[in-house]
This record gives structure tokens, C-alpha cells and sequence, in this order.
């Protein structure tokens, strides 16, 4: 990697949450407050279901399983899920 190359962090916009920085989280607010907050966050979302794009997964098949993408949006933000190559990985145990 080249000395000069500078990285704006202002361009990630999709931070990445490991399992030791949510357990930091669910030390700080509690399970109980990390669960109402999360189930608070479902119901506002369900109330505006009419709103989102709900586009069909989008599947690339390969001989060792299949990679999904799960796009969706509401009009402002986008999100989506990525499954990456299963049901290969549960047979070898490496999820």
C-alpha cells in the first residue's frame, strides 16, 4: 500500500458492527433496552411497509451453492441483505 494514500472516512457510510463492538453496546443500554429498541425500530418500519421497494432476491447459482442479494428501499435509504454462497459453507462448516 502506497505512504501516500489517503482514505476519506467520510465515504463509509456503512460502518461495520463486529460481535465484540455489539457486546459493548448491549453493556452499555442493557439486553432489555437493546431488545425494545430494536422491536420499536421493526414496528415503525412495518407501519410504513406500503413505502418500501420490495424487490425480489437477486440469485447467482455456482456449482458450490448459491449468492444472494436482498435489496430494498423506501424512497431515501437503501438496504439489503447478502447471503454468500450457502448451503456449501453449512456442509463444510464454514459459515
Amino acid at each position: 500500500m502506497s505512504a501516500n494514500l489517503q482514505i476519506n472516512k467520510d465515504l463509509n457510510v456503512v460502518p461495520f458492527v463486529s460481535v465484540d463492538h455489539m457486546m459493548k453496546i448491549v453493556g452499555k443500554i442493557g439486553l432489555e433496552n437493546m431488545l425494545k429498541g430494536i422491536a420499536a425500530y421493526i414496528e415503525e418500519d412495518f407501519k410504513r411497509w406500503q413505502l418500501f421497494d420490495k424487490t425480489p432476491r437477486v440469485a447467482s447459482h455456482s456449482d458450490k451453492g448459491v449468492i444472494e442479494l436482498m435489496p430494498t428501499s423506501d424512497g431515501e435509504l437503501y438496504g439489503f441483505k447478502y447471503v454468500n454462497g450457502h448451503p456449501k459453507n453449512m456442509k463444510e462448516g464454514t459459515v
